[in-house]
């Protein structure tokens, strides 16, 4: 043993643990020797190599704790601020969690207020499991459930879990996300608990900023939190949907729901309420003069004028409008002159599912006087038509097309500017590259490309090299399964030695894996990176799971990090060259000198 071949391996070892080895290791072969002498039988011998084995993955994992306890992580060098950024973005269910973590994470936890602001109740037990972990196995949880012994009861389960939350955000405002399903069945004791819920959350009404409400069962969740709770003086946004996976779509509503909801509201008082996402029925004769915002589906056109009616001061009006066959939006847009006229303070429009029928209306809101921004989303085949409209209308818009024959391939988003500057972003399909000739009227700066292959970025790249690409400042590509690492690069210069794009400020890369660490390390891209380095450039990789890394690419000795998680944004200061996901460990970005 004191003769090792592997010289090198010997020298990772201590030297106390080398010998702790190599005395083991020889005390047992010299047993195994003796009971071979001896006769003994094969289970003795058997029973020594296993001892032999023990010993050896023993020593090996002292080696290997030892070696990784200097190794830095760029995780642990998170300050706490960005801890409870980070947190505030987790759902109500997984923050119970964090304080079994550690007991920094539970000392920070308990001291951080803000992660416990968003309220939810839930008729179904998504809160039961890790409640009743906590009571069962006697965790030391910042949520207060020690009144509750043993396991806590499934009806009682929202209000447990408000009362803790309420407790822990201290005086900061509230959203609250209520979501009911029931059968008849169960329904007698679930309404039983929302009239809980709702008398635990009177009190701290005061606080509640934010209210959105999903169910099939309106009229009764209606008539249980409206007249039981009849003001929300500080309730500034408010959301009332049909019961969806998705919280922005909308189910039918009955004339009973209506009934119940119109009557609840005009007793209601929200003196600060400034965003509205309902149906427009629902505002039928209220008067809601400090509503700016509001964002309905477009029915018919009188429930639209009714909408209008209650909000005369509204500045930002979004339209969802449904599709007729053929990709036409039928006789609704037939009241776009109407709007206008009513709504003097209009100052954005958003309308979506835009059919080629309905492009033309379009340009009666562009030229409402009050307008600064038109968002449209246009059925694919609107967008030759659509763009060519605005080709040379001064008012800032966005305007998304949409392929609906194949969901799989996709859309290109690019992001104009004029020469006014104003922000332009229109989305195209793969296959609309070919209106390349229609970008002319218009200074790029801003190029995205949304799930394309090498040879859809290609042509985009090279259709537009002519003329937009020395304005081009932001680079943004969405990679996809389908597209290898060596597709997406930035051209080599061109035989004046200046990049392609010399103005390019951002290349933010997208990735749909877990692991973006191949972004980087293509070669290709690196070099394109390389010859960046006399401007100011940065380079982002964006995770799935809604998180995104970016460094600064001329930050010498340390590294400048912004992580951003959903849309929310933090800076670091780190000198690691890897970023690791403090959860599960895994390498999320990994810089390359």
């Amino acid at each position: 043993m004191s003769s090792l071949p592997n010289r090198q391996s010997k020298a990772r070892l201590s030297p106390n643990l080398l010998e702790e080895l190599t005395s083991c290791v020889q005390s047992v072969f010299h047993d195994a020797a003796a009971a071979a002498d001896s006769n003994l039988r094969r289970g003795a011998v058997e029973a020594i190599t296993q001892s032999i084995k023990d010993s050896v993955a023993t020593a090996l994992a002292e080696l290997l704790r030892r070696e990784n306890a200097g190794v830095p992580r760029a995780s642990s060098k998170l300050p706490d601020e960005a801890w409870c950024l980070i947190w505030q973005l987790l759902p109500t269910v997984d923050l119970v969690t964090i304080p079994q973590v550690c007991q920094s994470w539970r000392t920070l936890a308990s001291a951080s207020p803000g992660i416990w602001r968003q309220l939810s109740f839930a008729s179904w037990n998504h809160h039961q499991d890790c409640l009743c972990t906590i009571c069962d196995e006697g965790y030391d949880c910042v949520l207060d459930c020690r009144e509750c012994s043993g396991r806590i009861e499934a009806d009682h389960m929202n209000v447990t879990f408000a009362r803790a939350l309420l407790q822990r955000s201290g005086t900061l405002d509230l959203a609250l996300d209520l979501k009911f399903e029931v059968t008849p069945r169960d329904a007698s004791y679930r309404f039983g608990e929302l009239d809980a819920f709702i008398r635990c959350l009177q009190p701290h009404l005061c606080r509640l900023t934010s209210l959105c409400v999903r169910s099939l069962r309106l009229p009764e969740v209606g008539r249980s939190l409206l007249f039981g709770c009849r003001q929300f003086p500080a309730l500034q946004h408010l959301e009332i949907a049909g019961f969806n996976a998705s919280p922005s779509a909308y189910n039918g509503i009955s004339d009973k729901e209506l009934e119940h909801w119109t009557a609840g509201l005009s007793v209601v008082l929200m003196p600060s309420l400034k965003s509205l996402k309902v149906w427009p029925e629902l505002l039928d004769g209220l008067d809601l003069p400090t509503v700016e915002t509001l964002e309905c589906r477009f029915i018919d056109s009188d429930s639209l004028l009714c909408a209008l009616s209650a909000c005369p001061n509204l500045r930002v009006l979004r339209l969802q409008i449904t599709l007729c066959p053929g990709g036409g939006s039928g006789p609704h847009w037939d009241m776009i002159d109407t709007v206008c006229e009513r709504v003097s303070t209009l100052e954005q429009v958003s309308a979506f599912n835009i059919g080629p029928r309905s492009v033309d209306k379009i340009l009666n809101i562009v030229h409402h006087p009050a307008l600064s921004a038109v968002s449209l989303q246009c059925h694919s085949k609107a967008a030759h038509t659509a763009f060519q409209i605005f080709a040379d209308i001064t008012t800032p818009f966005a305007m998304f097309c949409h392929s609906n024959a194949d969901p799989g391939i996709g859309n290109a988003v690019l992001t104009i500017r004029d020469t006014r500057g104003h922000n332009r972003e229109v989305a195209l399909s793969r296959d609309s590259v070919n209106l390349s000739n229609l970008w002319k009227h218009v200074q790029l700066e801003y190029l995205t490309s949304i799930d394309t292959d090498d040879h859809t970025w290609e042509r985009l790249t090279h259709s537009i090299e002519s003329f937009v690409a020395p304005a081009v400042r932001d680079i943004i590509i969405r990679i996809s399964a389908r597209t290898t690492a060596h597709g997406i690069f930035i051209a080599p210069p061109d035989h004046d030695g200046a990049p392609r794009f010399p103005a390019l400020h951002l290349l933010r890369l997208e990735s749909e894996a877990y692991n973006a660490t191949w972004s980087l390390k293509s070669a290709h891209l690196y070099d394109s990176l390389n010859q960046l380095r006399g401007s100011p450039s940065s380079a982002t990789v964006v995770l799935g799971q809604g998180i995104s890394v970016k460094w600064d690419q001329m930050t010498p000795g340390s590294l400048r990090v912004e992580l951003r998680c959903h849309g929310r944004a933090y800076t670091i200061i780190s000198t690691c060259k890897d970023i690791k996901c403090s959860m599960c460990g895994a390498l999320l970005a990994e810089i390359v000198d």
